[in-house]
């Protein structure tokens, strides 16, 4: 693994973490050897939140090696882990077990490790003239930027065009939803207190929009014991990208990732 093409992001802090790493990503690839995982490996989290709070930004980049090269697909990382740690960071600070210099260095980490994950999901590249379109749209005051990075990506791999809007005035989210024709509108939240403010810009969305969208909100807000639904006046309430897809008619597109080659 430390050959010369990738000497340049090795660093020895990295030793302590990769031939663990490796070793259980070889189990937990054995284990899902029929297909992709269905939820992050525990201890694979517990081993990536020890280097991402403890490591340095080339022994991250070592651990991520470590696991897709022993055979964890690049998608699973996006898909599976790299949101859990996110969502388990947040709890640990809200729980005051860490600070939150702590969870923004570690956030700044994890949307290192998506974008060198899989730098053409940042753009349309796969999508062709005909392709679903999608906006996916975080309110102004919502800090949470991972969830919707993550988001835009599957639907890309999906074969959708994507357009990304955060923390976007109601100006700017005004003009481009009335001038494109989009697919689906998915709106990632993640507190309780921002629920207002989302009600206001699914009222404006669909306002604007010059036809009828459905509309889906998503984050960590699902799963607060509220009616999400009923609050935001949203059309569907998910953290499903393809139960989401199924709802609002879209489920053509559910497998079309399945298809991808893995990246070693």
């Amino acid at each position: 693994m430390r050959d010369s093409t990738n000497s340049r992001h090795y660093s020895p802090q990295a030793d302590f973490w990769i031939d663990k790493v490796a070793s259980r990503a070889l189990a937990v690839v054995a284990r899902e050897k029929n297909g992709r995982a269905k939820a992050a490996d525990p201890e694979l989290l517990v081993l990536m939140r020890s280097c991402l709070l403890n490591g340095d930004r080339e022994a991250c980049h070592s651990t991520l090696l470590a696991m897709t090269e022993s055979g964890v697909s690049r998608e699973d990382v996006a898909d599976l882990y790299i949101p859990e740690l996110a969502r388990k960071l947040g709890e640990e600070w809200c729980r005051d077990e860490i600070s939150f210099a702590t969870v923004t260095i570690g956030s700044s980490k994890l949307q290192a490790l998506l974008r060198e994950l899989g730098p053409e999901w940042r753009s349309d590249h796969r999508s062709g003239p005909d392709a679903p379109s999608a906006l996916v749209l975080l309110e102004k005051d919502e800090n949470h930027t991972l969830g919707a990075q993550v988001l835009a990506g599957q639907l890309r791999r999906k074969g959708f065009s994507v357009k990304v809007m955060l923390s976007a005035d109601r100006d700017e989210i005004e003009q481009t939803t009335a001038r494109s024709r989009y697919d689906v509108v998915m709106i990632s939240t993640s507190r309780p207190e921002t629920i207002e403010p989302v009600r206001k810009l699914v009222n404006l969305v669909r306002a604007v929009m010059p036809r009828p969208t459905p509309i889906v909100l998503g984050g960590a807000i699902e799963g607060r014991g509220l009616d999400i639904r009923s609050l935001s006046g949203a059309d569907y309430v998910t953290n499903n990208v393809d139960e989401a897809l199924r709802l609002c008619g879209l489920e053509k597109f559910i497998q079309k990732d399945a298809r991808l080659t893995r990246r070693r």
